[in-house]
């Protein structure tokens, strides 16, 4: 939640200033009580100081399926917004199309990606699709090995992070089209 309200207010991410817009985020394993309460946690009140507004923030914590209108409610958003920039997604499983039949997993984790890749890329939105990671590391030690699925997702996803946590504290790997590991 902190990312999505640091864009809503033009706060910061990782300690870098952000343009501020418009953010929808659909919080699809949170209830309106917890994703009330992860929002109340990074901006707790402070005596005398008002809270930042959160009007462009919007948070769903329900949504169909991609091929039940996600697309077409992601349009909307889009057009009524003032300023649209990011898009969050948690998780991604929860609105994917179920795979048909014998489809190949591959490609169906890829063409579930490629929607809302193209949505990005014409409207200049940042997207970011939450997933889960398996339990057991790759045989490489590859952290974006660990992400759940086949390799259609890490394929056709621009940029891949993968949050890493133990008991010595937290990592943060990326791998991307236009950055540098």
């Amino acid at each position: 939640y902190s990312t999505a309200i640091a864009i809503a207010t033009g706060g910061k991410v990782l300690g870098v200033d952000c343009e501020q817009g418009d953010v929808l985020q659909y919080s699809l394993e949170d209830n309106f009580r917890r994703a009330k309460s992860r929002i109340n946690t990074p901006l707790p009140p402070k005596l005398g100081v008002p809270r930042p507004s959160l009007d462009r923030l919007t948070i769903r914590t329900a949504a169909p399926s991609m091929d039940r209108g996600s697309m077409k409610e992601l349009t909307e958003w889009h057009s009524r917004a003032e300023n649209p920039r990011l898009l969050i997604i948690d998780t991604h499983a929860k609105i994917k199309e179920q795979r048909k039949g014998n489809q190949d997993p591959y490609l169906s984790d890829d063409s579930a990606i490629v929607p809302l890749q193209k949505f990005s890329g014409e409207h200049g939105l940042t997207t970011i699709l939450v997933t889960h990671l398996r339990k057991m590391e790759g045989s490489s030690g590859d952290p974006i090995e660990q992400v759940s699925g086949t390799t259609g997702i890490t394929g056709a996803a621009d940029m891949i992070v993968v949050l890493d946590r133990d008991e010595k504290g937290a990592r943060l790997y990326g791998r991307g089209r236009d950055a540098e590991e």
